[in-house]
């Protein structure tokens, strides 16, 4: 099993409080640079929900580890994390949390859920995808309990560029009346554009998300982020109703249906049953290497929420959005060899050495925005 430790800085002497609970003479470690003291959450913000479904695979640990600490660095409201994962994840996901789980100021609630239902409904079916858990996420209301009425799904390769309460209350307004909001893909990118291997797959796009830049177009859309509404999901009988459909002609003979596990058949049932699923902005799931095709994050800084390094962008890349924006939220991590590629030379210094103020490193994490669009030095 990997095990994940995240340290910070020692900014002084350890503060008996109540807000801090101290086991020794030194703080408790932790991969935040925030002091909750300083800048508390607002308890009386409505709780929301994020879900991961996916097994273990160490080469995503450290990605998860970017994305947690640039979800709880800057969120303003209560939130609840949901797992759906192997024992193995599990243990690294509890540990590398740790105490924060414990600590009340935080208003952060950790799940873990069984993909025992989920696995035994969707037993039959075959994909070619690396992991079969990506097949699991297309029928959420399987994996979470019967109280939860919404959650929003991400992959483990991403980050937020900001507070994600905002975007998530936005979110659960649109889904009302669906049962899932998927991002675009672009032109350039997209397995559904026309002539490409799935162009008879892609989904129909509200019209407001049809370009993204003037000159990109959109097809299709990218299941990296899904917000699902999983109290309609249980009305319509949601997994029954994709499962008929990729059984009856002329799907149940299209090739590689499956192949991207739950992707494809999310883009299907938003081209049979547009009522079902539908798009939501490009901003919330923001693909990294779209600025290899001249699209500037800067122009779009002040909307994109969330950033996805998909096809392993954030793990191999020169992409100056990961040297410079994606490392600073890396914390300090140590675990087998296959996580080594992570100790590069764009680590910050203040990361490197943990020498610089906390309070430092906490306004950049959350004015990374500011950051992205004034700097005139990188490309993002």
């Amino acid at each position: 099993m990997l095990s994940v430790r995240l340290y910070l800085p020692q900014t002084g002497p350890p503060r008996a409080s109540n807000v801090e609970t101290i086991k020794t003479k030194e703080e408790v470690p932790t991969f935040l640079c925030r002091n909750h003291s300083a800048n508390p959450i607002n308890s009386a913000l409505k709780p929301i929900h994020l879900g991961w479904i996916a097994e273990k695979a160490p080469s995503r640990y450290a990605e998860m580890a970017v994305l947690l600490t640039s979800i709880l660095e800057s969120r303003t409201c209560p939130i609840n994390l949901h797992f759906a994962v192997d024992v193995s994840s599990q243990a690294t996901i509890q540990g590398f949390l740790g105490d924060l789980i414990s600590r009340k100021d935080l208003h952060l609630k950790v799940h873990f859920h069984s993909i025992d239902r989920v696995q035994q409904t969707l037993k039959d079916l075959e994909t070619s995808f690396s992991s079969r858990w990506a097949l699991y996420k297309t029928s959420p209301e399987l994996v979470f309990p019967s109280e939860l009425d919404d959650i929003l799904l991400l992959d483990s390769d991403m980050m937020v560029l900001t507070d994600v309460c905002p975007a998530y209350y936005r979110l659960q307004k649109d889904v009302a009346n669906t049962c899932a909001l998927i991002a675009p893909e672009y032109e350039q990118w997209s397995a559904y554009a026309p002539n490409n291997q799935h162009a008879m797959l892609a989904a129909p796009l509200k019209p407001e998300h049809e370009h993204y830049d003037p000159n990109v177009k959109m097809y299709g859309m990218n299941s990296g982020t899904i917000m699902s509404n999983l109290a309609m999901m249980r009305k319509v009988n949601w997994t029954d109703t994709w499962m008929t459909l990729v059984h009856q002609s002329p799907w149940s003979t299209y090739p590689n249906l499956l192949e991207f596990g739950d992707q494809n058949v999310l883009n299907l049932v938003a081209k049979i049953y547009p009522n079902l699923v539908s798009s939501m902005s490009f901003d919330y799931n923001y693909l990294a290497h779209i600025a290899k095709f001249g699209v500037s994050l800067k122009t779009h800084v002040d909307d994109v929420v969330i950033v996805h390094g998909s096809s392993g962008h954030f793990r191999n890349s020169d992409l100056d959005f990961v040297k410079h924006v994606w490392w600073r939220f890396m914390p300090n991590v140590t675990g087998r060899e296959t996580l080594m590629q992570y100790h590069g030379s764009h680590r910050p210094e203040y990361l490197r050495g943990f020498a610089a103020a906390r309070q430092t490193c906490y306004n950049e994490r959350v004015n990374i925005r500011d950051f992205i669009k004034t700097s005139t030095e990188y490309k993002f």
